[in-house]
């Protein structure tokens, strides 16, 4: 049996995190575009992770260089425009970006301004009635 150093044993605890390395940005209904993202403090729409995103890949001379995780808490998120993702969006083969629910939660993303019941009223005009 061959028995590891303690200088061996710490290489590979830091090889085996800098393989696991993965940037984690969290967005929540109720965050904010101003907070950093972090599980505690998280954005508050899929436009803002992007972008974030986007500046930490810029950040680094050789791209993002780690997967990336866009966690979305649960909740009703209205795009009022597109969300657009262009293939840097993306990441690469090695270090994918993925965006998802957080687990067991429930995300709900509408591609437009939800219209409430409260705001339609019976048409009561006779001739609009008619037609």
């Amino acid at each position: 049996m061959r028995l590891f150093t303690i200088q061996s044993f710490w290489s590979v605890i830091i090889l085996c995190t800098y393989a696991a390395a993965e940037a984690e940005i969290y967005v929540s209904p109720q965050g904010s575009p101003t907070n950093p993202g972090t599980q505690a403090a998280p954005l508050d729409n899929l436009e803002s992770a992007r972008d974030m995103l986007r500046t930490l890949r810029q950040n680094k001379p050789d791209g993002l260089g780690e997967s990336a995780t866009v966690w979305i808490d649960e909740g009703v998120y209205v795009l009022t425009k597109p969300l657009i993702l262009n293939a840097d969006d993306s990441g690469s083969t090695k270090y994918p970006v993925t965006y998802t629910a957080l687990p067991g939660k429930k995300v709900l993303l509408l591609g437009g301004q939800p219209l409430f019941p409260e705001h339609f009223v019976p048409v009561a005009e006779e001739s609009v009635l008619q037609r």
